[in-house]
């Protein structure tokens, strides 16, 4: 079985629950590797994915969202190459977007504009605490385009209809014994709420000692908001899965209880170090996350298929198609 792995947050990538997974581009960059010379920005289309085309100028959005990234563009300045790598991996997305906006109808998947409208308001309230006013502030601080945003929200809308039109998985009792056994039994579980100074994280820490419920506290406080709307739980600690500081505080930790605020990149973190999970305390999370497996394998499979009818013609320059792995390599 595949390895579970602890909720995505702030530790191990930034925090960006309201995006759509190209904005998160650290995943990208977990796939960079060294390979020689630049896009020629030669004329014509990107691709071509049965006759429709991906737009060059669709591909330089993307990209240009991507590497606005303070990290991305650190890592492009260190390792040109990096940016090729990025550049193909975009262009495989969205050769799978045409793939995917295509074959999606036949199984009754369609995202209309006001489903999308919908779900932008409801990730504004949920996620940014307000309206239209937060929307449009969160995209300014960032820099991302509204446009390229909302596709991308609605291009995770469109595969969130065909996985449940897939149909839903089916979970034995058995594998949450296994997954349990392998990834919670004996483990620490870890909790924290992310706070933006020293001040914050000393006030938070004294009105958890004092008795303040620390899945509250997380839900109005924390900046992880991965983590915030699960009550700061980060599900059981795995080694060096997380920024050093964050990992040295929890592996000296003796017993269960609150530590002292530990300082990251990502701001100063209250982290509150729980004894380990019994099967029967965490068995319906981790039903969750294997059916999430579940889906995300039949999701896989359904675009290998599809993706095996299509015809993929990529320019030269931007590099070759792999029609099995669904990839560009530059």
């Amino acid at each position: 079985m595949s390895h579970l792995r602890p909720r995505p947050t702030a530790l191990s990538r930034r925090p960006a629950a309201v995006l759509p997974a190209v904005l998160t581009a650290a995943v990208l960059l977990t796939t960079a590797c060294t390979s020689g010379g630049d896009a020629a920005g030669s004329a014509g289309p990107a691709a071509v994915v049965d006759g429709r085309p991906v737009e060059q100028a669709e591909l330089d959005r993307r990209l240009a969202t991507v590497t606005s990234d303070p990290d991305v563009s650190a890592a492009i300045a260190t390792d040109a190459a990096v940016e090729n790598r990025l550049r193909a991996d975009v262009l495989a997305q969205l050769i799978e977007v045409r793939v995917v906006s295509a074959a999606a109808p036949d199984l009754g998947a369609e995202v209309t504009d006001e489903e999308l409208d919908a779900h932008v308001d409801r990730l504004a309230e949920e996620q940014l605490g307000g309206g239209p006013d937060a929307w449009a502030a969160f995209l300014a601080e960032r820099g991302y385009p509204e446009e390229e945003v909302r596709a991308q929200l609605g291009e995770d809308l469109l595969r969130e209809e065909v996985e449940d039109l897939l149909g839903a998985p089916a979970v034995a009792p058995e594998q949450v014994a296994q997954a349990h056994a392998a990834e919670w039994q004996g483990r620490k579980r870890v909790a924290h709420v992310l706070v933006a100074s020293p001040e914050e994280a000393a006030a938070a820490l004294a009105e958890l000692r004092a008795g303040a419920d620390f899945a509250t506290l997380a839900r109005e406080r924390s900046l992880d908001q991965a983590s915030a709307a699960s009550g700061g739980d980060l599900g059981p600690w795995i080694e060096d899965q997380y920024v050093a500081a964050f990992d040295q505080a929890v592996e000296n930790a003796t017993g269960p209880g609150l530590l002292e605020p530990v300082s990251t990149p990502f701001g100063w973190h209250v982290i509150e170090v729980r004894a380990p999970a019994t099967l029967e305390e965490v068995s319906g999370l981790i039903t969750e996350q294997l059916a999430e497996q579940q889906q995300d394998a039949a999701y896989a499979e359904w675009v290998a298929g599809v993706r095996a009818g299509v015809d993929v013609d990529v320019r030269d320059d931007l590099g070759d198609w792999d029609r099995a792995g669904g990839t560009v390599t530059p």
